[in-house]
Parts: structure tokens; C-alpha cells; sequence
């Protein structure tokens, strides 16, 4: 089996690029939970879980997994663009940062 020069992987929820400035990170899936940090605008991470917002979809939206640089927690669906491959969130990430 031949692999391509540059494989895309893919991971089966996505990766995610944080589209705001600084995106608060919170210990749990839902804006009620504690703070957690603050997450760099242009980083890349894998998401490996995803939450809906105790209140639904419409009250509250999704939560997405992050863990990067010794810290974990919660993103929420608004601080971020989710991509396919990571090629293509490091190529969005790449374009974010010249604007």
C-alpha cells in the first residue's frame, strides 16, 4: 500500500483552530463552569471530545475538548473554526495570522 507524500489525517470530530484572540478555557462543558485558562488565538488542537451545552444546541451550543502545552479543558463552538485535517487548520491558522 502507497501512502501519499503528504498525508491529511484526519480525526473522525475534527481539528480546531481558536478564531478569537484568546478563547476561556472552562473546566466543564457549559459556561456555568469554572475558568480554566486562556487559549491563544491561532492554536491548533486535535478535538477529541465534544459536548452539547447542558442548556441544548439553541441555549447553548458545543463544547469541544482541548488539551495543549499541560492544560485541558473546554472550548465553546463560538472562539472556534473547525476543519477536516489538520492541514487545513494550519493552513486557516496561517492565513489568520497575517490579518
Amino acid at each position: 500500500m502507497k501512502l501519499p507524500q503528504d498525508p491529511q489525517v484526519v480525526s473522525e470530530l475534527g481539528w480546531a483552530v481558536v478564531k478569537t484572540a484568546y478563547a476561556k478555557l472552562k473546566a466543564g462543558p457549559d459556561s456555568a463552569s469554572p475558568d480554566a485558562g486562556l487559549v491563544r488565538g491561532g492554536s491548533v488542537f486535535r478535538c477529541t471530545a465534544r459536548s452539547i451545552d447542558p442548556q441544548g444546541l439553541s441555549g447553548g451550543g458545543l463544547w469541544y475538548k482541548y488539551a495543549g502545552g499541560g492544560t485541558e479543558g473546554w472550548l465553546h463552538q463560538d472562539d472556534l473554526a473547525i476543519f477536516d485535517t489538520e492541514t487545513q487548520a494550519r493552513k486557516a491558522a496561517g492565513d489568520s495570522a497575517g490579518t
